[in-house]
C-alpha cells in the first residue's frame, strides 16, 4: 500500500517543479489502480537522478534514450519506455511543456519479432569464409554503412547499446576516436576513418535501437542468412584473442603477433605487436 502522505527522500533532492509532479503522478498512479505502481515510481526516482535533478520538462529525447540504453535488453528497454511514457502524458497534461513530441518515445520500443530474436535465439557467430564473402558482398554494393556498422562490431566488440554513441558529436577526426562512454573510446583504423570521412557511414544526431537493428537486418538479406547483433559479436569473440600482456583483444591474424623469447629460461610467448616491440613482461 502506498502512503500518499509519506516524503520520498531520493525525491526532495529534486528541483520544486520535479518534486511536485513525482507526487502528483504518485496519487494518480496510485487513483488509476495501475499494476506495479512501486516500479513507475522507481524508474522516475531513477530519471530525475540520471538527469542530475535539473527540471525534467527540459530534458530532450536524447537525454531520455541515454537513461533508457544504460539496459542493454531490449525489453527491459521496453517496459521503462512504456512507464516513461505515461509519466510524461501525466506532466503534459498537468501543465509541463516539454522539448521532444512523446509519440517520439515510440522509437525506442522493439518490436516482438526483433524480442524474439534477442532473446531466444542463440548466437550463430560467421566462419572465416563468411567473413571474407560478407565484407566482399557489401564493398561491391557499396553498402559502406552496412560494412561500417559490421566492422565496428566485429573489431571492435561493440555492445548494441554502445553502437548508438556512434555519432558525429563523439567522433574526434583528428585522433580517430570515438568516445563511446566515460569508460570506453575506441581509435579506428585507417579503413574505417575513410569510410566516415568519404561515405556518409555515421549519422549527424543519434540513431534510436531500431537504427542499426535494421543495418544488420538489411546487411543478413544481402548476405543470404539470417544476422542479429549476436551472431557478429560472438564472431568477435571467437576471432580475436586477449595479448596475455596487454590483454587488449587482437584479430587472429600473424601480422598482428609476434614470438617473444626470454633469454633466462629460453621460454617463448606469443603475444601482440605493440607488446613485443617493448620487449618486456
Amino acid at each position: 500500500m502506498i502512503d500518499l502522505q509519506s516524503v520520498d527522500e531520493r525525491i526532495e533532492k529534486s528541483s520544486v517543479k520535479n518534486i511536485k509532479w513525482f507526487y502528483r503522478f504518485r496519487e494518480y498512479i496510485v487513483n488509476e489502480n495501475k499494476s506495479g505502481i512501486q516500479n513507475y515510481l522507481s524508474n522516475i526516482r531513477l530519471l530525475y537522478e540520471f538527469y542530475n535533478h535539473k527540471d525534467i520538462d527540459t530534458i530532450q529525447l536524447s537525454d531520455i534514450q541515454d537513461f533508457l540504453l544504460r539496459n542493454a535488453n531490449l525489453n527491459t528497454i521496453n517496459i521503462d519506455t512504456n512507464r516513461i511514457k505515461v509519466f510524461f502524458n501525466f506532466i503534459s497534461n498537468d501543465g509541463a511543456t516539454l522539448n521532444f513530441i512523446i509519440e517520439d518515445l515510440k522509437e525506442f520500443i522493439s518490436t516482438k519479432k526483433e524480442l524474439d530474436k534477442e532473446e531466444k535465439r542463440g548466437p550463430l557467430p560467421l566462419s572465416i569464409k563468411e567473413v571474407i564473402v560478407l565484407r566482399q558482398l557489401l564493398s561491391q554494393k557499396e553498402k559502406y554503412a552496412f560494412l561500417f556498422t559490421f566492422e565496428m562490431v566485429y573489431r571492435y566488440g561493440l555492445k548494441s547499446k554502445e553502437l548508438l554513441s556512434l555519432y558525429s558529436k563523439n567522433y574526434n577526426i583528428e585522433t580517430k576516436t570515438f568516445f563511446i562512454n566515460k569508460e570506453l573510446s575506441v581509435q579506428v583504423d585507417e579503413d574505417i576513418h575513410n569510410f566516415i570521412i568519404n561515405h556518409n557511414v555515421i549519422p549527424l544526431k543519434k540513431f534510436n535501437v531500431t537504427g542499426y537493428i535494421y543495418r544488420i537486418t538489411e546487411m543478413g538479406k544481402i548476405f543470404g542468412r539470417e544476422l542479429i547483433h549476436k551472431d557478429i559479436y560472438q564472431t568477435h569473440i571467437n576471432h580475436f584473442l586477449p595479448c596475455p600482456i596487454c590483454h587488449n583483444k587482437i584479430q587472429n591474424n600473424p601480422t598482428l603477433w609476434a614470438i617473444l623469447e626470454f633469454e633466462e629460461d629460453n621460454s617463448q610467448w606469443l603475444v601482440c605487436k605493440a607488446c613485443a616491440m617493448k620487449g618486456e613482461l
